[in-house]
């Protein structure tokens, strides 16, 4: 598994990546989000991805998440924030847009399995952030369903 995508389009990408989130009914405000990604763009950290929910700011990230959460930390008193929580060590896997009919009946699946954090999902790819310890599983339950779809092994 690397960067490139495999004979079924699935790319494994190689960052560690974290998602750190902030709960509290101020977390969507545009200040909340601006501050919590100019926090984390100055301790150097790369952010992939905001998703901005009812009571809730999720950014993934690439970074020391020790140094993240200190950092973001002060932000929870400051916005009057109920919680800031992590998750660790998740992998970007991406499936390409002409697999997605594909693997349509897992995913139903894939989504309701709590090692499985949705990213993004356009008629171009689907973007899944998956933990790590069960990456190398999915990573095996998509290519079969590709390749069963596909009239394969």
């Amino acid at each position: 598994m690397s960067n490139s995508p495999d004979a079924n389009g699935v790319v494994v990408s190689g960052e560690v990546i974290h998602e750190v989130t902030l709960s509290g009914e101020n977390a969507p405000k545009s200040q909340v989000v601006k501050d919590a990604v100019d926090h984390l763009v100055s301790i150097g950290g790369i952010v992939y991805s905001v998703l901005v929910c009812p009571g809730k700011l999720s950014i993934c990230f690439t970074h020391d998440p020790l140094t993240a959460l200190k950092s973001l930390h002060e932000l929870v008193p400051h916005y009057s924030l109920r919680s800031i929580s992590m998750k660790e060590n998740l992998r970007r896997l991406t499936i390409d847009g002409k697999q997605l009919e594909n693997i349509r009946s897992l995913l139903p699946e894939l989504l309701s399995n709590p090692s499985v954090h949705r990213f993004n999902n356009c008629s171009s790819q689907l973007i899944l952030m998956v933990e790590a310890s069960a990456l190398h599983d999915i990573y095996d339950s998509l290519t079969d369903a590709i390749n069963h779809a596909v009239g394969g092994p």
